[in-house]
């Protein structure tokens, strides 16, 4: 009777490779050297990971190509209220348990290796698959691209062709030209009733309390018709500031008008984000003075 060995187990892929964030951080020379130098030792091994760098350099390439347009205001809300409901939610603090001998941390993968290993293990049959890691870099462009063009960040005429295999060319790409921008703030605070007038006034732009808006009589505001039947009173108007925040634990979009009628004041809508057909959930609306 013949024994057969076993054969050997081999070790998890993903754990021997960097991932698209740390080739990403090398692109921009974010590393640290001494991590750097062990990355490129891995790479002139990997022609995979090798073949996904290139490709992230060819993104960086044809975003930089693009023209500098402002992000629609309504985008950069659902693109907030989006996050905002994909955070988890923080863990319990879970206390210290008395009596309890604490558990030593097993050693890592690199310490049970043997001696003389140099660079991480080969992947699997994907990367040895004749133009597997050439397709994997192709769909990761291509992904890219498709969402600047969904999201109009001026790909709308991106044309993408495959030169040599795997060399993407972008060409016309001329991007949307809003005829009004929105202040637009990124930080999503906690807003309440009590102190709507002090945080509204710290994110309105310098001067532009009380002061007559160039576009606030300009047909639509930009703004889409579900939220535009939910600000009573100000329908066509351009507000004065939109941004995202909460209320009572949960995510808001504020909209902020002058009172044409009074130029000293503002009102304030707080708004449930994420809107389609029917109107936005008023939370709050108050005026608050204009300084």
């Amino acid at each position: 009777m013949t024994n057969q060995t076993p054969d050997p187990v081999e070790p998890a892929a993903d754990a021997s490779h960097p991932d698209v964030e740390t080739l990403a951080d090398l692109s921009e020379d974010l590393l640290a050297p001494a991590e750097a130098a062990a990355l490129r030792t891995h790479l002139a091994a990997c022609p995979e990971c090798a073949d996904t760098l290139a490709a992230l350099t060819e993104v960086a390439a044809l975003l930089a190509a693009e023209p500098v347009e402002p992000m629609p205001a309504e985008i950069a809300l659902r693109i907030d209220a989006a996050l905002a409901a994909a955070q988890p939610p923080s863990a319990p603090n879970t206390p210290n348990t008395p009596n309890t001998p604490s558990t030593p941390s097993a050693p890592p993968p690199a310490a049970t290796a043997g001696r003389g290993t140099a660079g991480p293990p080969a992947r699997s049959d994907r990367s040895s698959r004749p133009g597997g890691a050439r397709s994997r870099r192709r769909r990761l462009v291509l992904a890219v691209a498709g969402c600047l063009a969904a999201l109009g960040l001026g790909a709308t005429g991106l044309v993408l062709s495959q030169q040599g295999g795997s060399q993407p060319t972008a060409a016309s790409a001329v991007g949307p030209n809003p005829e009004q921008q929105h202040p637009l703030s990124v930080a999503g605070p906690e807003f309440t009733a009590a102190g709507l007038s002090e945080q509204i006034d710290r994110l309105l732009p310098s001067g532009s309390g009380g002061q007559p808006h160039a576009s606030a009589q300009q047909s639509g505001g930009g703004l889409p018709d579900c939220v535009q039947q939910s600000v009573t009173g100000h329908q066509g108007e351009t507000p004065l500031l939109i941004t995202h925040g909460g209320y009572r634990g949960a995510p808001v979009d504020v909209y902020v008008f002058r009172l044409a009628d009074d130029p000293g004041r503002l009102d304030v809508f707080l708004l449930t984000p994420g809107c389609t057909t029917t109107p936005a959930a008023v939370q709050l609306e108050q005026q608050i003075p204009a300084r």
